[in-house]
């Protein structure tokens, strides 16, 4: 088995305009979904990510605090996976609840080498 990052991004601002009422919806569906990977035996690790960051650059050890105004999309959290084959990782991603609640779910390869 090979091991994956499902690293979830999206506007913030989308979930924090929800109603309490749909985000705790939201969250239930990731339970639940985190639940039935935990079932199949794919589940590795998962969390949510705080907002804001910091960047740090090559050039000249410079440090950039975010969030940045001009970037409205951020990494927001990550599951971490085994699967068999990077397309069945997707199509697991593809059952991601972020999707529902548009955000972007990038499938990464962990270890993998070129």
């Amino acid at each position: 088995m090979k091991e994956f990052l499902l690293v979830l991004k999206s506007d913030r601002s989308k979930f924090d305009q929800m109603n309490a009422s749909d985000q705790k919806r939201q969250i239930a569906r990731y339970n639940q979904w985190v639940g039935s990977l935990i079932e199949k035996g794919i589940f590795k690790n998962g969390l949510g990510l705080a907002p804001g960051h910091y960047e740090i650059k090559p050039d000249l050890n410079k440090t950039v605090d975010g969030p940045f105004t001009e970037t409205k999309e951020v990494l927001t959290g990550f599951f971490q996976i085994t699967s068999e084959s990077f397309e069945t990782a997707i199509a697991i991603a593809k059952t991601c609840p972020a999707l529902n609640c548009h955000e972007t779910v990038l499938v990464f390869q962990v270890g993998a080498s070129g």
